[in-house]
């Protein structure tokens, strides 16, 4: 995390246009409660994403649909209560259902979100109209492009988007048009490197970040749960475990069982005793 003269210094929007120029890499982290906000925030990532993907990491859903915004906001708040020192950016996704709608829905949970302590909102598809509504609200979008887990169903499940020349050619024109609507970053998915290195390339007035999009953006996201081996039910291609804590979380529990089991724990150490007085009296 930048400081200066010893001050943690809050990541801003500015501060990610200001890297985007400085071609220094940017570093997003999803996640969802406040012990993991600290941590991530302890580390220097630039921004958490308080993604619906809770409803499949954390929750033990199926997919990020079952995501409800009372979820979102009581996750939401939860990380910002973790960022007490270090504070990046807080970004906060609308999940199914609450922008879909209507522009005037769009404004009202995104308030809601911000009001749980967002600083901005992340909206799936090139939705034009929700997106210029929250931008004349005040309310900065970050646009999310390529697979987009809330309309998998209509790109055939969990697929590599931008495959053909067509499909780039159209996911780079959807990424202008959601940046002239008034979106003040790109988040693009599972996108061949070579795509996401091309649209970089030509498309230079807002910060695009990747996940699953190779090296040539500016900066990278990934999940907590994926990236510290938490979370084991499956592994996307991008999601390098930098750790292994689902396996030590299975071995302290497991060593729990087995102490309690052995009459090992607790023990003296670990236990309260009583006054040798009030013992007596109590015999």
């Amino acid at each position: 995390m930048r400081r200066h003269g010893g001050e943690a210094l809050k990541t801003t929007l500015d501060t990610l246009r200001a890297m985007k120029v400085a071609k220094k890499p940017g570093v997003w982290v999803s996640c969802y409660t406040t012990p993991d906000a600290a941590i991530v925030a302890a580390a220097g990532v630039d921004a958490i994403v308080v993604g619906d993907s809770l409803a499949l990491t954390l929750l033990g859903h199926d997919s990020t649909l079952p995501a409800t915004m009372e979820m979102m906001e009581l996750f939401i708040s939860a990380t910002r209560r973790g960022l007490t020192a270090n504070i990046p950016l807080v970004i906060g996704d609308m999940p199914l259902g609450s922008y879909q709608p209507s522009e005037r829905d769009a404004v009202i949970n995104a308030c809601r979100l911000i009001q749980a302590g967002a600083d901005l909102v992340k909206l799936e598809g090139c939705m034009l109209g929700r997106i210029t509504a929250l931008a004349e609200a005040g309310i900065g979008v970050v646009a999310h492009l390529g697979l987009q887990p809330q309309m998998k169903a209509l790109v055939g499940g969990w697929k590599v988007q931008g495959k053909t020349a067509d499909e780039a050619r159209r996911l780079r024109q959807d990424i202008v048009r959601v940046i002239l609507a008034g979106a003040v970053v790109v988040l693009l998915e599972a996108v061949p490197s070579e795509v996401a290195a091309w649209i970089s390339r030509t498309v230079v007035s807002v910060p695009l970040y990747g996940i699953g999009c190779g090296p040539h953006v500016d900066g990278q996201l990934l999940v907590m749960s994926d990236l510290i081996g938490e979370f084991r039910q499956f592994k996307s291609r991008f999601a390098k475990r930098f750790g292994n804590v689902g396996e030590a979380k299975e071995k302290a529990v497991g060593d729990f069982v087995a102490a309690v089991r052995g009459s090992t724990f607790p023990d003296t150490e670990t236990s309260y005793a009583m006054d040798k007085e009030e013992l007596a009296k109590l015999e």
